[in-house]
């Protein structure tokens, strides 16, 4: 905060005016950043609730593409999967109901108010929804399942023809996703097990509701199990002709130091942390039809996005702003293109020492992080 407000960085106040940024902020951020986001059926984000950034962002390596994460795990209930012989990098996953196609995908609707019973069928995974009295309230769904990538996601940054991501090939043929590869590779891929994602349920107002299935004490309290093996119900073996969602996805970046990378995403589309903000806040640029469903318009407050901002600023590290030990470097010599007869150029970036340097390194275009 105080190195902000040195520099003269302030948020704009809606009706005019200006403020500094205040440990509230960096506070709301952190919350927003944790919390999972409410269903797409409550309008706003309601208290206590957030914008699902964790969920990718997992860790202290923040992204769900670490190799601590991908061998090993980070969230509750990889331990289990690794043990059982499950290949963590990759997860099959409920990836939300498009109405109508091809509409990006929306997150699962509400369980009905009155529901009583939930049954799934795990070989064509419709959802039957019915009341007290064996009624059913709403029609049964399909609900598309896909595997991909763990780590790797479509936001909808831009249209999937334009950039498949890891989802397009190598130069010599060969799928770039773990998924596909093996899809191709082994005629039957069946030996290697994917974890499943689990199927949270929630009530009309955002409510958590457990299925009876899932016992009191299982680590996927909430979520929809296989009771023969008390995963959840998708997890399973790799199929030769499943459904893969690898298609423009990208690698889920680490944020530390973020306020020192831009500009933003794969493309370099976003110059500032708010645009940033911006681009999810609004549910991404393109509905492609792998596009990640927890990305949806969030209906985020200026005091809200400002805090996300003022949260991702707070993983900066000063010894890297300054280039100081363990973060100085020698001479570089950098590549900096051809003169007119051809012959490479290059410049020449100066060592520093293990004391830094006295000039700080500078944000893309040195803009403020708050700036639309």
């Amino acid at each position: 905060m105080s190195r902000l407000a040195a520099e003269g960085v302030v948020v704009a106040v809606p009706g005019g005016g200006s403020r500094a940024i205040t440990r509230q902020d960096i506070l709301l951020g952190l919350d927003l950043f944790e919390k999972p986001v409410p269903p797409p059926t409550v309008a706003g984000l309601p208290a206590g609730s957030g914008v699902g950034c964790a969920l990718c962002h997992i860790g202290a390596e923040t992204t769900s593409a670490s190799i601590t994460n991908i061998t090993g795990g980070v969230e509750v209930g990889d331990v289990g999967f690794k043990n059982a012989g499950f290949d963590l990098r990759m997860e099959r996953m409920f990836m939300g109901v498009r109405t109508p196609a091809p509409q990006a995908p929306q997150p699962f609707p509400p369980v009905p108010l009155g529901t009583d019973g939930i049954t799934y069928d795990t070989n064509t995974y419709n959802v039957s929804v019915t009341s007290m009295d064996g009624v059913p309230l709403a029609t049964p769904q399909q609900v598309p399942v896909a595997t991909y990538d763990n780590g790797w996601y479509d936001l909808g940054i831009r249209p999937i023809a334009e950039d498949p991501g890891v989802g397009g090939l190598d130069p010599f043929g060969n799928p770039l996703a773990w998924t596909e590869y093996y899809q191709k590779t082994f005629a039957d891929p069946s030996f290697i097990k994917v974890p499943g994602g689990g199927l949270t349920c929630v009530d009309a107002n955002g409510n958590p509701v457990t299925p009876p299935a899932a016992p009191a004490t299982s680590v996927f309290v909430g979520e929809v199990l296989d009771p023969n093996t008390n995963q959840p119900i998708i997890s399973g073996p790799l199929l030769k002709d499943e459904s893969t969602a690898n298609a423009g996805s990208f690698k889920t970046p680490q944020l530390r130091n973020v306020e020192l990378n831009g500009p933003y995403f794969h493309s370099g589309g976003k110059a500032t942390l708010r645009q940033v903000v911006e681009f999810y806040d609004h549910g991404g640029d393109f509905a492609n039809e792998t596009q990640n469903p927890l990305i949806r318009p969030l209906a985020l407050t200026e005091d809200q996005k400002n805090a996300l901002v003022a949260f991702l600023v707070s993983f900066t590290d000063d010894r890297v702003r300054f280039e100081k030990a363990p973060f100085d470097h020698p001479e570089l010599v950098v590549p900096a293109g051809q003169d007119g007869s051809g012959a490479d150029l290059s410049t020449s970036i100066p060592a520093v020492g293990a004391g830094g340097s006295t000039t700080p390194v500078k944000r893309f275009l040195n803009l403020n992080p708050f700036q639309k």
